[in-house]
């Protein structure tokens, strides 16, 4: 699924806030889907970043960054400020976290993915992912 882009200008026309989905996909059980490269997107923006999650069917998900210096690896681990692993974002995750919005430490320069997986085993998840950020005012 292509990544779709909706931006807009706050209340007060001071700030353009862009919101990308990056990933809309119905995963079976036990399968994995990942999106498109996201940091192209993110590249304008300025601050921290929220992922909206939506879920919904009886899976269980589990979110990961995929952050490569080639575009081909997942082999880099992400950490923190404060040496915490950012690479799993989210385990465990189901309908009942339904519209759930977290906070998420991207890496800069590197090609960003985030991979949904459902681990469950027994049936599948409906995952949808929102990234809304403001764009920087260059």
């Amino acid at each position: 699924m292509p990544i779709e882009i909706i931006e807009k200008k706050d209340a007060h026309e001071k700030h353009t806030v862009r919101s990308i989905t990056a990933l809309s996909a119905t995963i079976d059980a036990s399968g994995s889907v990942t999106s498109d490269d996201i940091m192209p997107y993110l590249i304008a923006s300025e601050g921290w970043h929220w992922v909206q999650v939506f879920i919904c069917g009886s899976g269980v998900a589990k979110l990961e960054q995929l952050p490569s210096a080639d575009g081909t690896t997942d082999a880099i681990d992400v950490y923190d400020d404060n040496g915490m692993s950012v690479k799993e974002l989210k385990s465990g995750l189901s309908s009942a976290n339904n519209g759930m919005m977290f906070c998420l430490k991207l890496v800069p320069g590197f090609c960003n993915k985030i991979k949904v997986s459902e681990t469950g085993g027994s049936d599948n998840v409906t995952v949808t992912l929102k990234i809304p950020y403001l764009v920087k005012e260059i």
